[in-house]
């Protein structure tokens, strides 16, 4: 076989696995940049005791915070896997 012919096909696959692999990619950058932003709004957010003793915080922050880091690196990591 001709090796011109062969690099055309090796291009256009290069081409084809970087446009799957973009959307991936630019999700899991972004859910990681949610969760570290929410972790943010926690940690900047006023935590008070009231008159009857009850604790008011935004707690719920910190785990969808936690989980979208979590979800996000995974992506990251499955979109390097599949890179090649």
């Amino acid at each position: 076989m001709n090796p011109t012919t062969k690099q055309p096909i090796q291009t256009n696959k290069k081409a084809r696995n970087a446009t799957r692999t973009t959307p991936i990619f630019i999700i899991g950058v972004g859910l990681v940049c949610i969760g570290m932003l929410l972790l943010v709004i926690k940690g900047m957010s006023v935590e008070y005791i009231d008159a009857h003793g009850i604790l008011h915080e935004n707690f719920f922050l910190i785990p969808i915070g936690f989980a979208c880091i979590f979800f996000g690196v995974l992506i990251l990591i499955y979109n390097l896997m599949t890179r090649r």
